[in-house]
């Protein structure tokens, strides 16, 4: 774990300085305002900074963000703990924008985010925005399921807080976090520092997750009207691969269906007798493909934010961010009886020496360097944002085999080599302008330019050369009327998106992958009363070539996609929550949501290979549901609190979920639901030990209270065999029984 030279300076300041407290508008709070968007017209749920520390024992950030609608979760070790995955509205996790303090988050290249390299993230988090659709202009890559921001704590009071948890498969976490306070009204510093681990679900699907959080503020000026934060957090993650899933016959257990499907895969997937073995042996939830040891993701991430903000008048700010991201890690793998020829290297060597067993790693390593310019005007009856973005992605991609049973190597031998280079620039006006009272109209205008390059040579040593360049406008204008317990709201908004690298690189000819482009409608209404509220909102996204999940995946689990020309997700999204019953002693309140949506392909060819002849076989499927994009999602919860005590029940469904766009059930995810029990203790006395005091928060968490048997997560591919039958092979992703966290919040 790497510490700034924060923390020496952080130490020295709070022992040695006066401190004094105030309460002001953070600076995080003036960054976000940009990407959290000036209209209210937008889907959008917001989780506050109670609800994330309740939640966060030790699990992602998608996880806690499970219970908002139209979401849900995957985890790769089956228990919340490691790689995590969100879809929103059937989108998957590549659609999702996520951002911290207005920096995009999203990989530029494979524009996903990978909740493992930021573990714990939520212990520093003020608030959560999910904005679903659309939404607001941002910067990074376009958003077409949702946009996540998320906004850093900063505290103007001393304080600490120490967060440990431990559970079920051996999860166990250590937070240490401290804020300085407000030192000399102008100086604070805040320190945190974290470690998760924990064994998983499925076997060997072990993590072990390091995170640090430092940073430093300063208030400038003759009236310290110009905040200045320098912020640097960064994480290291080690995890054992569990990307490749259970065999659809072994989980339903069928053993006749399972020894069809090993004996068709004999050879190729199942290589010897203990492939054969763990196949036959291991217990149908937890079944884990891999065996050898090291077989382990290891990669660590480091994000270094620039903030600042001045006024320029009373009511206008212009604020800037600087920022720099840096990524490096491998992923090791055990190929046994491999044959150097097939990895283009072995000259050096013998020919007698080139079968073996082979230990390769797979490295990637980028930087990220980027700049934010926001402006922020609050006028008579306008109100306006303006910002440019820049950003540039250097990324290495390459491959070494360090180690081969047939060989005494000297040094790796290194089979493939690439290069990513990305610059994304952007700009964006906002203008929310009264139109009547009670009524706004705003107008959403942003430019988008993209330019990607890729060379070099893929992990399957085919060539990689792609160069394409991108002008996207995103427009977008929505209207609002506020009344004195309602919101009536209506928007149109065009997005664009750019394929991703791996679109290039595993989607065959790179001509024929193309951006893709959503006009998105939504209309809303919002009603609140005292102690009831109650939201609806509309949608049509209407897609032209969207980037569809076919159900495979690559080597390393990487869903594939292909365009398609027109398709739909069209729907309603319901919410709310009520206060059933209160007095001085009682609190008991219910809340729930649901989704219902059509998501269709209008026409599409699904590709089928014949392995006997290598030749393809292409089936045309019309008006078929989406892959991964269920239509029915709902949420229903109820909370009691008592005294110091808080129970909460919360139950989550989720509708059928086709792992490919044929629309076959054979191929698909059964509906599930399962259910979370909480309860909190907080103490109404603090704890005074000599000059210290403490206050003590406990949570226990019963996770699938119910013990419900499902998968969240899959994928599929067909092929045939010199006949006209398609052979399916079906992979999903079992989640964790019944299963406990406890946790113990020390606030001093």
């Amino acid at each position: 774990m790497r510490l700034t030279v924060f923390t020496l300076a952080y130490f020295a300041a709070s022992l040695g300085l006066a401190q004094t407290t105030s309460d002001s508008t953070t600076l995080e709070a003036v960054l976000v305002q940009s990407t959290r968007g000036l209209s209210r017209a937008y889907a959008e749920t917001q989780v506050d900074r109670a609800t994330l520390l309740a939640q966060g024992t030790g699990r992602d950030l998608p996880v806690l963000l499970q219970w908002q609608p139209s979401l849900l979760i995957t985890s790769d070790a089956g228990n919340g703990v490691g790689y995590t995955g969100i879809r929103v509205r059937g989108s998957d996790a590549t659609r999702t924008n996520v951002t911290v303090n207005g920096v995009p988050i999203n990989d530029a290249e494979s524009q996903g985010v990978f909740w493992v390299n930021m573990p714990d993230l939520s212990q520093s988090a003020a608030s959560v925005q999910v904005q679903r659709g659309v939404g607001s202009s941002t910067n990074g890559t376009g958003a077409f399921g949702a946009t996540v921001n998320i906004q850093t704590e900063s505290s103007v009071k001393a304080k600490s807080l120490l967060h440990l948890s431990y559970g079920s498969f051996g999860t166990q976490k250590f937070s240490l976090s401290h804020s300085s306070g407000l030192l000399q009204e102008r100086w604070s510093f805040d320190l945190r520092v974290s470690n998760i681990n924990s064994n998983g679900f499925i076997d060997r699907a072990s993590s072990e997750l390091q995170s640090y959080w430092a940073s430093a503020s300063y208030l400038a000026g003759k009236e310290k009207q110009i905040p200045i934060k320098l912020l640097h957090f960064g994480g290291r993650e080690k995890t054992y691969q569990a990307w490749w899933g259970v065999p659809i016959e072994k989980y339903k257990g069928i053993s006749s269906d399972l020894r069809d499907h090993y004996e068709r895969n004999l050879g190729y997937t199942y290589r010897n007798s203990q492939d054969s073995a763990n196949l036959f042996n291991s217990k149908s939830e937890q079944y884990n493909y891999y065996l050898y040891p090291n077989e382990t993701d290891n990669y660590g991430q480091y994000h270094t934010h620039l903030y600042s903000s001045i006024p320029l008048t009373a009511h206008q700010r212009l604020s800037a961010t600087l920022f720099h991201t840096y990524g490096a890690g491998y992923f090791e793998q055990f190929k046994p009886q491999g044959n150097l020829q097939d990895y283009g290297v072995g000259q050096a060597l013998d020919s007698s020496l080139w079968i073996g067993d082979i230990t390769r790693q797979r490295w990637l390593q980028n930087h990220l360097f980027g700049l934010n310019l926001a402006y922020q005007g609050d006028f008579v009856k306008t109100q306006v944002q303006a910002g440019l973005f820049a950003s540039q992605y250097k990324g290495q991609h390459y491959g070494d085999i360090t180690a081969i049973s047939a060989a005494d190597l000297a040094s790796a031998l290194r089979y493939y080599q690439s290069t990513g280079d990305k610059f994304d620039a952007s700009a964006f006006v906002k203008i929310r302008h009264k139109i009547a009272p009670f009524q706004h109209l705003s107008l959403d205008l942003q430019q988008r330019m993209v330019a990607h390059q890729g060379l070099g040579t893929d992990n399957d040593l085919l060539n990689i050369d792609f160069q394409h360049q991108f002008q996207f406008f995103n427009p977008k204008i929505a209207w609002e009327k506020q009344g004195p317990h309602h919101l009536l709201y209506a928007s149109l908004s065009r997005s664009h998106r750019e394929p991703a690298r791996s679109d290039y690189t595993d989607g065959g000819s790179t001509s024929v992958v193309r951006p893709e482009r959503l006009d998105d409608l939504e209309l809303g209404w919002r009603w609140l009363r005292s102690g009831f509220q109650f939201s609806a909102n509309a949608f049509a996204m209407l897609y032209q070539d969207q980037l569809v999940l076919t159900g495979r995946v690559n080597d390393v689990g990487t869903p594939l996609r292909t365009n398609v020309d027109r398709s739909q997700r069209i729907g309603l999204e319901l919410e709310s929550q009520a206060i059933l019953h209160r007095n001085s002693q009682h609190l008991l309140s219910a809340m729930g949501n649901l989704t219902l949506s059509d998501n269709r392909i209008a026409t599409m060819d699904i590709v089928w290979l014949d392995y006997a002849t290598w030749e393809e076989h292409v089936t045309q499927v019309t008006n078929t549901p989406i892959s991964y994009s269920p239509a029915f999602l709902a949420m229903a919860g109820v909370q009691y609190q008592k005294a110091a005590w808080t129970f909460q029940l919360r139950n989550r469904w989720v509708g059928r979920q086709y792992l490919d766009n044929s629309g076959e059930l054979s191929r698909s995810l059964d509906p599930y639901n399962y259910a979370e029990f909480q309860a909190t203790y907080t103490a109404r006395q603090s704890l005074d030990l000599g000059k210290a005091s403490f206050s003590p928060v406990f949570d226990l968490q019963i996770i699938n209270l119910f013990n419900t048997r499902y998968a969240s997560n899959g994928y599929s591919w067909g092929y045939t065999y010199g006949s006209a039958d398609v052979i399916q092979e079906v992979f999903v992703f079992p989640q964790a029984g019944r299963h406990f966290l406890l946790s113990m919040r020390l606030n001093f």
